[in-house]
């Protein structure tokens, strides 16, 4: 599942103690991360040092946007029809938040 790079603005979350921890939302497209996560959802972010393995956050590979579960040297797609994302040396990486809940839109 990668970022919708392509549709940014402002949106309206619903007020929460949850919401309230994020740091910035994100919407992703695709289906690799269902079925935890869907095409067209709303994701809250939590800016922090480090994901530990087996969590999941939004990571930047080589100019590329992605939401997944981190594993040891690659990136884990949730959806078993979905390939991962493995790190090669050389790669570059960045590490932009912890994932820790779907947003709720105000409509």
């Amino acid at each position: 599942m990668q970022l919708d790079e392509g549709n940014t603005g402002p949106i309206q979350i619903r007020h929460s103690y949850i919401a309230k921890r994020a740091n910035y939302a994100v919407r992703v497209s695709g289906d690799s991360m269902e079925t935890e996560y869907s095409d067209g959802d709303i994701v809250l972010v939590e800016v922090c040092p480090d994901v530990a393995v087996g969590k999941i956050g939004i990571f930047i590979v080589n100019d590329q946007g992605y939401i997944k579960k981190r594993g040891e040297n690659h990136l884990i797609s949730l959806n078993p029809e979905r390939d991962d994302v493995h790190i090669k040396e050389g790669d570059v990486v960045f590490f932009r938040g912890r994932v820790f809940s779907k947003a709720e839109l105000v409509k």
